[in-house]
């Protein structure tokens, strides 16, 4: 449907935070909207709330807000967003975590720079409230996908998350949607192979308020490091299975490790550097396979 922005929250025991992130849907002053809820198998009180939500809608979103609610068997993230996409019908989507918000002017900022644009992605900066300590997060304009082409920086720049990007509905589909073998860095894979096909358009607006918890993030440090390498090797095998030229991406390995390591000191969890060294010692062979890189080059 034409305009239709469809949001997928995927959900697993999410019943401590389900019902915000639904909230900041009701209260967007863009109302075309479509609500789709997938519960990931989750063993809470989620299933519960779902339901209630899905009975009690704000009275001034009647007939404007729709909603689907879908259950599945865990399996993931990436699959319970490929499932609630498969069941959109909306011209855009947006893949909200469960537990974020988006702010009260994000649909309405998206449309304006979509409508402006011939972007198949249009995305804005995030407010990250950490264990409720808030900071700005700019996403600057970091994907050149103009005529096919990623920006060589590839390797080295933030990517924006789902919740702060409405992506086309047909692009989605074109690229084959989340790749379920991730269940960290899945959104910076899903949007580098978007870059290969559609241009993106920064909206100079900040969009989304992302709930993170300190605990859970240093946690999933050492998943999110090794995952986002198999990213960046499985983009590149992924371009040349597709056609596209990969000779100007130019990435440099130890700007990876340097990256990396940054981040595990300031998450203070230094015990997993060993194993940091060791993937990195893998993927650079690796890396050095798939551009088929002789000697000691990078």
């Amino acid at each position: 449907m034409s305009d239709l922005i469809s949001i997928v929250i995927p959900c697993f025991n999410s019943a401590n935070y389900l019902q915000r992130a639904v909230d900041s849907c009701l209260s967007q002053s863009y109302k075309n909207v479509e609500i789709i809820l997938v519960d990931d198998g989750s063993i809470d009180e989620t299933n519960r709330i779902i339901k209630s939500i899905n009975r009690g809608r704000h009275p001034d979103t009647a007939g404007k807000v729709s909603f689907n609610c879908l259950f599945q068997d865990n399996q993931g993230v990436s699959a319970a967003r490929n499932y609630g996409a498969l069941n959109a019908t909306g011209e855009w989507l947006i893949f909200l975590d469960s537990d974020d918000e988006l702010l009260e002017n994000a649909l309405k900022t998206f449309m304006i720079t979509a409508k402006s644009t011939n972007a198949g992605v249009v995305y804005g900066d995030v407010i990250k409230n950490i264990d409720g300590k808030r900071m700005l997060q700019k996403v600057t304009p970091m994907v050149d996908s103009l005529e096919g082409k990623v920006k060589s920086q590839f390797g080295r720049v933030r990517i924006m998350g789902p919740g702060s990007a409405m992506v086309l509905h047909d692009l989605h589909n074109s690229i084959g949607g989340f790749d379920t073998r991730f269940s960290n860095a899945e959104d910076r894979d899903y949007f580098l192979r978007c870059s290969t096909l559609m241009s993106f358009q920064h909206c100079n607006s900040t969009v989304l308020l992302k709930n993170d918890r300190e605990n859970s993030a240093a946690h999933n440090l050492n998943k999110w490091i090794i995952d986002g390498m198999k990213v960046q090797l499985k983009f590149l095998q992924w371009s040349r299975a597709n056609g596209i030229n990969t000779s100007f991406i130019g990435l440099k390995s130890y700007d990876i490790l340097k990256m990396t390591i940054g981040k595990t000191l300031r998450r203070g969890s230094v015990f997993i550097l060993p194993n940091i060294f060791w993937q990195f010692y893998k993927f650079k062979k690796s890396l050095r396979r798939v551009l088929g890189v002789q000697g000691s080059s990078e």
